[in-house]
């Protein structure tokens, strides 16, 4: 509620951000969500742009990782109720092979742990917490599945990493996510109930797992490591201010 009350001042009460609006020959727009947030008068200038960026080069996947155990679906991010991650929770009902991995920390997280254990579950998962990037990346490695069920997200960063990892990645076809995976994993509709949206979910993180790695050059996310996402910018002002660009 707080959010969407600020989004709404924003859109309609702050007099210096429709100036800018207006003075603008390009608006870099995260989403189609965030595209579609702006006045109808504006929309015709915005680009889609998601802000994610990896600034070290991806890692190169292996090319055959031999299985150990259970195939392993990953979550990594703040544990908050926007965060779907009690769709993680409901899908790994219908894996019962499978194991979750939870790196992250935050407010829900006693309401998760009491749900795992309602929903049968709490012995597949591993309650990791916060990692430092080079241990969150070891994670992902090992991992067969990036699943990212966000109810609200522009660019996340964590699926920016997983993507330059070679890891694929299950999320809702809703807000940025969808934009930044394209073909390198699979977006559900985010539509029904918690069950139905969970069973989507697994089915597509099987799916997903069945896949081989792919390189960055094969999926294509080169385009978001921050020197290509610099030049993107750079070609942009110099298609729409030429002077300003030497």
């Amino acid at each position: 509620m707080m959010r969407s009350m600020a989004h709404f001042v924003l859109r309609f009460g702050n007099p210096l951000a429709r100036l800018s609006w207006r003075r603008a020959d390009v608006i870099l727009a995260q989403n189609s969500e965030t595209r579609d947030w702006f006045p109808p008068r504006y929309r015709a200038k915005t680009i889609l742009f998601p802000h994610a960026v990896v600034e070290k080069e991806p890692i190169r996947p292996q090319e055959s990782r031999a299985r150990l155990g259970s195939p392993t679906a990953l979550y990594a991010g703040r544990l908050e109720p926007w965060k779907g991650v009690f769709l993680c929770l409901h899908a790994l009902t219908f894996l019962p092979e499978w194991r979750l991995s939870i790196c992250g920390a935050g407010n829900d997280e006693l309401r998760l742990r009491r749900l795992a254990v309602d929903l049968g579950v709490y012995h597949r998962i591993e309650w990791v917490g916060w990692l430092a990037r080079d241990e969150l990346l070891d994670k992902m490695a090992e991992a067969d599945v990036f699943m990212f069920p966000s109810l609200h997200d522009d660019a996340p960063f964590a699926v920016a990493e997983a993507l330059a990892a070679g890891l694929p990645v299950v999320c809702l076809d809703k807000g940025g996510p969808p934009l930044l995976v394209r073909s390198a994993g699979i977006a559900v509709s985010p539509t029904g109930g918690v069950r139905a949206i969970a069973r989507r979910l697994a089915h597509a993180a099987t799916a997903a797992a069945g896949r081989p790695r792919t390189t960055d050059n094969e999926i294509g996310t080169q385009r978001l490591l921050l020197h290509h996402q610099a030049e993107r910018i750079r070609q942009l002002v110099l298609e729409n201010e030429p002077g300003l660009v030497e």
